[in-house]
């Protein structure tokens, strides 16, 4: 259904002021009246006249705070953005602003484009740039070397962002100087030259100098000398041979050395002949028995009955002679215990009842005092006492080898609503004897990426009133939900 006044606003219309023929469409029925036809009727959206009459146009009007554009009553429209200066290193971004129409006013301007960086710059304090001046990045001098701090600049592109800074110099400490990329105040070089004496020669080796910065590195020490092959030092003098006095000896008790002299000879290999051994003879009142000046003899102890797990000892003891009574009897043997047993208070044992051994137990526990056995072996001894037990203190629970009474555990597990998921976290709980390990607090929950917490729902969409709008003239709103 049309109306004439939306003939009016769609196309345009002229009123006939004398008697016409008109007709909505090729089958709309002819009139004569001066009446318009019935606004409730459908009509063509163009008017037929049939015959010449005489015409009056009549002008459109738009509404308060619209105006015609093209045709239609329009209160705002679609331009291009306000052109801008950006700073340095930035580009306008091009774009279609809205602008709208008052009767006081007419059009408003439109608003200015907005601006971004040119590719490779970054915004930084309302300025593009791709360089900036940071601090070196941290060094790793070599030992007894220390980082020289600067600055260095830095550059930036969007596929890599902005680079890293380069490393800090560095440089030797005091007293150290720079030697394949080390810092060293002291060097293993070869010794300083030198003039040994006769059947010697100097021996190289290297020797340490060291290094300050007030005198530069030391000089090396001479190099010392050895006497050459088979020749030995003796007094500042390289020798081979020597006139000593015989070797002493041990004579036979009772018996007495015959000092004299002997040459000996030096070899490398075998280094100092030994000097031959002196005579001997034996003192007055002794005989030579058997290669030895005696007066009294070694044997073998008597017998004796050794306690229980125990044994005798064979061993020698000397017996004495004199001319009046001739050879004396042979001391009583000695005992001792058996193997793998020990002698405690005249008896042999190898076992023994004794306390544990005393410990530090961890925080929060106690020592469990108790006996036990130990043992014995010639090898290793009397065992030691094992270590006492311990265990943890009231209201202590032991978790992998400490007693503790409370401990970070995960959160426990929920159901997280729709469109949400459970945040991991961790929660202390405590311990007693009563009541065991307590339960740990639920985990709590929050909405996925592009979720929002609306009323305790975690939702993405949701319907809203629409936009309010100015209608034309004659129009009113409608709200769509």
């Amino acid at each position: 259904m049309h109306s004439i006044r939306d003939l009016i606003y769609t196309c345009p219309v002229t009123f006939l002021l004398a008697s016409l023929t008109w007709a909505c469409g090729p089958s709309a029925p002819a009139s004569t009246s001066d009446d318009p036809p019935d606004v409730t009727e459908d009509v063509a959206p163009d008017i037929k006249v049939e015959e010449e009459v005489t015409a009056v146009d009549i002008p459109v009007e738009c509404a308060a705070d619209s105006v015609m554009v093209e045709g239609e009553c329009i209160s705002e429209q679609t331009v291009p953005c306000a052109d801008i200066a950006p700073p340095d290193n930035g580009q306008q971004i091009d774009a279609e602003v809205t602008i709208t129409y008052t009767d006081a006013d007419g059009w408003s301007d439109p608003a200015e484009c907005e601006w971004e960086c040119l590719p490779d710059f970054e915004l930084q304090v309302d300025a593009c740039i791709n360089e900036q001046i940071v601090p070196c990045a941290e060094a790793t001098p070599p030992e007894n070397g220390h980082q020289i701090d600067g600055e260095v600049t830095i550059t930036f592109t969007d596929e890599d962002g902005w680079s890293e800074p380069e490393e800090c110099g560095w440089e030797c400490d005091a007293d150290f100087d720079l030697f394949e990329e080390l810092c060293i105040n002291e060097q293993e070089v070869l010794c300083a030259e030198t003039n040994p004496p006769e059947n010697a020669h100097e021996v190289t080796v290297e020797v340490t100098i060291t290094y300050n910065d007030a005198d530069g590195w030391s000089l090396p020490t001479e190099c010392e000398w050895e006497c050459d092959a088979d020749f030995e030092l003796q007094e500042e003098l390289c020798i081979n041979e020597l006139t000593v006095a015989c070797a002493d000896i041990e004579p036979p008790e009772n018996a007495h050395q015959i000092d004299d002299t002997v040459t000996i000879t030096f070899t490398d290999a075998d280094g100092w002949s030994d000097a031959a051994d002196c005579l001997w003879e034996c003192d007055v009142e002794f005989d030579l028995l058997e290669g030895v000046c005696v007066n009294e003899l070694t044997v073998e102890c008597a017998d004796i009955v050794p306690p229980a797990n125990g044994h005798q000892m064979e061993s020698e003891v000397t017996i004495t002679y004199t001319a009046a009574d001739g050879w004396s009897e042979a001391a009583p043997c000695t005992w001792e215990c058996d193997t793998d047993y020990s002698l405690d208070a005249e008896s042999c044992i190898n076992e023994q009842i004794v306390d544990c051994a005393d410990i530090l137990p961890p925080d929060n526990a106690e020592q469990i005092e108790g006996e036990i056995t130990i043992t014995y072996s010639d090898a290793d001894g009397w065992t030691e006492p094992i270590d006492c037990a311990w265990e943890c203190s009231a209201d202590f629970d032991l978790v992998e080898d400490n007693c503790i009474d409370e401990q970070l555990v995960d959160c426990g597990d929920i159901v997280a609503p729709a469109n949400a998921h459970q945040v991991e976290d961790q929660v202390s709980i405590s311990y007693s004897d009563a009541e065991g390990w307590a339960d740990p607090t639920e985990c709590e929950w929050e909405c996925d990426v592009d979720f929002d917490l609306v009323e305790g729902n975690c939702i993405d969409e949701q319907v809203v009133d629409c936009t309010d709008i100015a209608a034309p003239g004659n129009a009113h709103e409608r709200s769509y939900v």
